[in-house]
């Protein structure tokens, strides 16, 4: 079966095959010990030295109790935040597969056959058209922002252009729980075409109870198209409301389940509305669409309160954002467009040109506490939907079988290809990196056969690993005191007093704190101090000592 589709399918299967070894190349590196350069250590390429070592810390340290508790600030539960995968990893590694190994090289495997499959079976759903399948899949693996004109036009180069927009397809992996997230709205628009209509609600129920726990943002746009599929169903009214409220309380009890909602809101609503706080970036960084003139002017009118020129100025902004960012889709916007007015469009198009608009509208309309631009992962989704469309409309052109029609075809697809080429650059395994050098592991191994207690281990101005991260959890097991800001601001705890308490070094009393071990590195300029301080505790010992780390007990 396998053999024969790769007869029947040598272009898909070629694409299959180029999709395979990228995405791969983004993910399978990571988490592996080598030697560069007679530095050894585990080592981490790209997003995943901080984003996959956080991942890390939640498998092998909050699950030990639930609530599940917070990896890098002791004492608290982990609320307001989608940790599903992580508890399935966890449990994944009871097996005796490490976490690690799920994580990056496992999962993204089951993850992208299962991504491929599902493309193709939604493209076969959609339209019967081979070109259709190619293109669909071609934009799912590759599709591209319009960022390439950005460093074209001011560095005359190609270098640094997947960081300036919205992530794309390609960088999927580096965020597992959102790459996991594309396959239940795969299978979401799979559902719409099943005839059994007490098994449709049934599976879109399970759909939006894991997606919800997988992923907010993709959860939220998944259940707005859930419900808009159901209000195009042939049914009654009565039954429309029943499916509705049924898949509702199902998407209420995920919430319930892993976001501890009630908790997290003591810290505010994570969502704030800020109408086109997102867009402004466009037309004020000198790397973009700089245009500075047009940013007085909007400043200026500010002052003088909503009116028909500060719109302008705002929704033209909105404009350049959706046009750059949707890259090559941004054409499929207009194909559906067109077909709408000559009233050529379906409504199951039309339900999924909605879920694009809505989940750019969140983005347009919302930050989010803490990491403000972080709605920008709603736009995601948009641009995964996006693809149907892009690819009904390539299709179309090579179906008209004029050259001017193919070779327009032609570019519209290779204008994705640099900003793929720049993800994977990224991504490069001979590149300089973060990594956890072998001493540190073996302290941190050490530490993970010890009793559990928390870790008091101050982050170092140094690489993203020592500075912004939570590896200590994640290679020990154990919860630190005060690690990852970056995470904190995320997960809504009350962290700034413990952030001036750990910040005023000087003046802190280690006797004090509430922690058993303390993680010392010897490069810290503040480890002359700890050392000091801690040989004026009454009570403690220190039960590790090499060339990077001493750890104390009390």
């Amino acid at each position: 079966m396998f053999f024969n589709f790769i007869k029947k399918n040598k272009l898909l299967s070629f694409l299959i095959g180029i999709g395979f070894f990228a995405y791969l190349l983004i993910t399978f590196p990571s988490g592996s010990y080598y030697c560069f350069n007679h530095q050894c250590g585990i080592y981490f390429w790209g997003a995943h030295e901080h984003d996959a070592i956080w991942h890390l810390a939640v498998v092998e340290t909050a699950f030990s109790q639930w609530p599940p508790r917070h990896p890098v600030f002791a004492g608290a539960t982990l609320s307001g935040y989608n940790f599903f995968l992580d508890l399935m990893i966890f449990i994944l590694a009871k097996t005796g597969i490490p976490a690690i190994i799920w994580y990056f090289k496992i999962l993204p495997v089951i993850w992208f056959i299962l991504y491929t499959f599902l493309s193709l079976k939604l493209a076969e759903k959609i339209n019967k058209s081979y070109w259709f399948r190619v293109f669909f899949l071609f934009f799912n693996y590759f599709g591209a922002s319009f960022a390439l004109f950005f460093t074209l036009y001011h560095k005359k180069s190609i270098w640094g252009s997947s960081s300036i927009m919205a992530s794309q397809p390609l960088l999927s992996l580096v965020n597992l729980q959102f790459a996991f997230s594309l396959i239940f709205i795969l299978l979401t628009l799979i559902t719409f075409f099943e005839k059994n209509k007490i098994k449709k609600i049934l599976i879109y129920s399970i759909i939006i109870f894991i997606n919800l726990a997988l992923k907010f943002y993709g959860g939220v746009v998944n259940l707005f198209l859930i419900f808009g599929l159901i209000l195009i169903e042939k049914n009654k009214l009565k039954e429309k409301l029943f499916s509705s409220f049924f898949i509702g309380a199902f998407a209420f009890i995920s919430l319930l389940i892993f976001y501890q909602p009630f908790s997290a809101a003591k810290t505010g609503l994570p969502l704030i509305f800020s109408p086109f706080a997102m867009v402004h970036n466009l037309i004020e960084e000198k790397d973009l669409f700089y245009l500075p003139s047009l940013v007085n002017a909007r400043y200026f009118l500010y002052e003088k309160g909503l009116g028909p020129r500060l719109l302008a100025i705002e929704f033209f902004s909105s404009f350049l954002f959706l046009f750059f960012n949707f890259g090559v889709r941004f054409f499929g916007l207009l194909y559906f467009l067109i077909g709408f007015f000559y009233k050529k469009i379906n409504r199951f198009h039309l339900i999924i040109f909605l879920t694009i608009i809505f989940s750019c509208l969140l983005t347009i309309f919302f930050i989010q506490k803490g990491i403000w631009w972080n709605t920008i992962q709603f736009t995601y989704y948009g641009l995964f939907l996006a693809n149907i469309f892009t690819a009904l409309f390539l299709m179309e052109f090579v179906y008209q079988r004029k050259i001017k029609f193919l070779i327009l075809v032609v570019f519209l697809i290779l204008i994705n290809i640099p900003e793929n080429i720049d993800v994977l650059k990224g991504f490069n395994p001979l590149k300089r990196t973060g990594f956890i050098d072998k001493k540190e592991l073996e302290t941190l191994n050490f530490l993970k056969k010890k009793e559990d207690g928390i870790i008091f281990a101050p982050s170092l101005n140094g690489d993203t690993i020592h500075k912004e991260s939570a590896y200590v959890s994640a290679f020990t097991g154990k919860p630190t005191y005060f690690n990852d800001l970056h995470v904190l601001e995320i997960t809504g705890v009350d962290w700034r007093n413990r952030e001036k308490e750990i910040a005023n070094i000087d003046k802190i009393n280690l006797e004090e704190l509430p922690v058993r071990y303390f993680y010392l590195l010897k490069k810290d300029k503040n480890y002359p101090i700890l050392i000091q301080k801690i040989n004026l505790m009454k009570n403690h010992k220190k039960i590790f000592d090499n060339q990077e780390v001493s750890v104390f007990e009390k």
